[in-house]
């Protein structure tokens, strides 16, 4: 883009030199007129980008639940087999030892 201004101004500068009796304001007009076109060349891809930002921001948003909930759901299993374990050894203290 900078690059491109320079160009514009490189162009504008030129058409001056040819044509001394151009006025400043025509000029000005004119470099404003150019970058307007630039931006206005410029302004689809910034929308594509935009929504293509949004688009990831929601992808990231719909991981980010994924994960909360498998994080739930190991949760609740780690508690299942706690509770299994607890059982089991409950269950294995009653047995009585036998002496060798």
């Amino acid at each position: 883009v900078l690059e491109e201004k320079t160009k514009a101004i490189g162009e504008a500068k030129s058409k001056e030199e040819d044509c001394d009796d151009i006025p400043a304001d025509a000029l000005l007009k004119e470099l404003l007129n150019m970058q307007k076109q630039q931006l206005t060349e410029l302004l689809p891809e910034l929308r594509e980008r935009e929504e293509n930002s949004e688009q990831i921001l929601d992808s990231a948003g719909l991981v980010l639940k994924d994960i909360n909930n498998y994080g739930e759901k190991l949760s609740g299993i780690k508690q299942q087999y706690c509770s299994r374990l607890s059982q089991v050894s409950s269950f294995l203290r009653m047995i009585p030892k036998t002496e060798q």
